[in-house]
């Protein structure tokens, strides 16, 4: 099908060459009789009509049917304007209508067009990935969502740290929190505010890229997943960020036919964060890329953010969450400008306060229990729970 679209429109471009050159040079009834009997002309149209006829075969569309409308107004002319029947004003008429079908098959053939590079804009971005191969990030989200309970967030999501670091550009903030303290479900709630947030703005551009990392999946464990995976994010956004990525793509790999290095993923991505475009990053566990050996997945993970952070891009908000272990505290504390630890907060007390009552209501065990004593549980549960 693209075949025969591409050689139907170089025939009408040979066509309308001709013609335009026959109107400059003679007299209207001179141009439609020289027109219609031009060798060059008829060969063109012979060739458009074949064109037709095969592509009929397949599945007729509007735009052939425009070409083959065109080539059945030549022929008419031809034989009226031969056998001596057509006038200048049928001739004009007739080329009126050739304006008309010509206008029409224009329309046609440019909404073809788009739709044609819209497809390989499409490949294009399929090559790409398949070039970068990132880990995807969603499928966590999506479990780890789940786990959210009503009420249980608003008072991380209302906070002045977290609506500080929203606004404040640049902005970088890192939460804190021991094993099991609900660190990666409220970083899902960031995730999820940032999303509304980002679409609510209007006339204003802004992304977000997001990522878990994942102690169960070696992909994103390291500073490759999770620096393809913030590339293709942002490129699936942001046409100038797409664009960065295109060019990479074309000439440094070869179309693919080089993996890049992560030297070159951090460049790109940081090519990306100048663009000044509003951009928020957020970034789950980072305890749990590994820290053993020399150059470990977790030190290369810690400089990125040493670098981005250190950078001071203008529109960039970095939020990360990890267990406060030395070697993070050592590099992102100096660095951040908001910090929280979860043990340590109020909001945090008063939510698994809130957990805690919810299962005393909903579970039919405790509902022979007395109103004193659940409380009392309750409050002795929250406060032994050391923010977990």
């Amino acid at each position: 099908m693209r075949e025969i679209i591409v050689k139907a429109l170089v025939e009408l471009l040979s066509i309308l060459a001709l013609a335009t050159k026959l109107v400059k040079e003679k007299k209207l009834k001179w141009f439609g009789k020289k027109l219609l009997g031009n060798k060059d002309i008829e060969d063109a149209l012979r060739r458009l009509d074949r064109l037709t006829t095969e592509e009929a075969r397949m599945d007729t569309t509007q735009s052939l049917a425009a070409v083959h409308s065109l080539t059945t107004l030549f022929g008419y002319m031809k034989v009226d304007i031969e056998g001596g029947k057509a006038s200048t004003k049928d001739i004009k008429a007739a080329l009126e209508k050739l304006d008309r079908e010509l206008a029409t098959s224009t329309g046609v053939v440019k909404k073809m067009s788009l739709d044609i590079s819209e497809l390989a804009g499409r490949q294009k971005f399929i090559d790409i990935c398949n070039w970068l191969k990132p880990p995807n990030p969603s499928d966590n989200h999506i479990s780890i969502s789940r786990l959210q309970y009503d009420g249980t967030k608003e008072w991380l999501i209302q906070g002045n740290l977290y609506k500080t670091w929203k606004m404040a550009s640049p902005s970088s903030y890192w939460i804190d929190g021991k094993s099991g303290s609900g660190k990666s479900v409220l970083c899902s709630a960031i995730i999820d505010d940032i999303k509304d947030f980002c679409g609510s703005l209007s006339g204003v551009s802004a992304m977000l890229a997001y990522f878990y990392c994942d102690f169960r999946d070696v992909q994103k464990q390291g500073l490759y997943g999770l620096v393809s995976s913030l590339l293709y994010q942002l490129s699936a956004q942001s046409e100038s960020c797409y664009n960065i990525l295109c060019s990479k793509y074309e000439s440094e790999s070869c179309r693919g036919q080089h993996k890049p290095t992560e030297t070159m993923l951090i460049q790109y991505l940081k090519d990306m964060l100048a663009l000044q475009i509003r951009t928020y990053l957020v970034i789950d566990a980072i305890d749990e890329c590994p820290n053993s050996g020399l150059h470990s997945q977790r030190e290369s993970v810690l400089k990125l953010f040493d670098k981005l952070i250190g950078s001071h891009y203008s529109n960039v908000h970095i939020c990360i969450t990890s267990r406060p272990e030395i070697d993070i505290m050592n590099t992102l504390a100096p660095l951040v400008s908001q910090h929280m630890t979860l043990h340590s907060e109020c909001g945090q007390m008063d939510a698994i306060s809130l957990y805690v009552q919810s299962v005393f209501n909903s579970d039919v065990k405790f509902q022979t229990w007395r109103r004193r004593d659940k409380e009392l549980a309750i409050t002795k549960l929250a406060e032994q729970a050391n923010g977990m």
